[in-house]
C-alpha cells in the first residue's frame, strides 16, 4: 500500500515539473514574441519616414560577425551538453559569452559613432540598438546562469530545458540584429 501512494507522489510530481516546463517554454516564446512586436514597431516607423539613407557605422558589420558566431557557439554548446560532454560545454559558452559581450562593447561604440556623427538616421538607430542592449544585457546575464548551472551538473542531457530556453533567446537577438542590419543596408 506504501509503495503504491509513493508512486502516485512521484506521479504527482513529475507531472507537476512537466507543467513548470511547459510553461517556462511558453514565458520565453511570449517575451521572444513581444520583442519581435517590439523591433517591428520600430521597423515600421522607420518605414513610414521618408526611407532615408541611413548610414551604418561600419563597426556594426563586425558586430554582426560576432554574434553569429556566438551562436554557433551556443550550437555547439547545446550539442556538447546533449552528448554529456560538459567540460567541452563549459568550455564553448565561455567562448560564445565572450562574444557576447565584446558584441555589446561593439554596439556601445556604435553609439559613440551616432552621437558624434549629429545625423537624422540615429533617430532610429539610437533606439533599436539601445534596446537591442538592454536585451543583449538580459541575455548575458541569463548566459552566466547556464554557466553556473552547468558547473553545479544541474545542466546535462537529461535536464536541458532552461539552457534551451536562453540559448533560443541567445538566438533570436541575433537573427533580430542581423534582420534589422539586412533592412537598414
Amino acid at each position: 500500500m506504501k509503495m503504491v501512494s509513493e508512486v502516485k507522489l512521484i506521479r504527482s510530481r513529475l507531472n507537476e515539473k512537466a507543467k513548470q516546463q511547459k510553461a517556462q517554454n511558453l514565458i520565453v516564446k511570449l517575451l521572444v514574441a513581444s520583442s519581435c512586436l517590439l523591433f517591428l514597431t520600430l521597423l515600421a516607423i522607420w518605414l513610414i519616414q521618408t526611407m532615408p539613407k541611413v548610414l551604418i557605422p561600419k563597426i556594426y558589420y563586425l558586430g554582426s560577425f560576432i554574434i553569429m558566431l556566438s551562436s554557433a557557439g551556443l550550437v555547439a554548446t547545446r550539442k556538447a551538453i546533449a552528448r554529456d560532454d560538459l567540460q567541452k560545454a563549459v568550455y564553448l559558452l565561455v567562448i560564445s559569452i565572450g562574444l557576447g559581450v565584446g558584441f555589446g562593447f561593439i554596439q556601445l561604440t556604435g553609439w559613440h559613432y551616432l552621437f558624434d556623427s549629429n545625423q537624422q538616421e540615429s533617430n532610429i538607430l539610437l533606439p533599436f540598438s539601445t534596446i537591442h542592449f538592454l536585451h543583449l544585457v538580459i541575455g548575458i546575464i541569463f548566459l552566466f546562469v547556464v554557466f553556473k548551472r552547468l558547473n553545479d551538473f544541474q545542466v546535462h542531457s537529461k535536464a536541458m530545458l532552461f539552457s534551451s530556453n536562453v540559448f533560443y533567446f541567445w538566438h533570436f537577438l541575433g537573427f533580430i540584429w542581423l534582420a534589422f542590419m539586412g533592412v537598414m543596408t
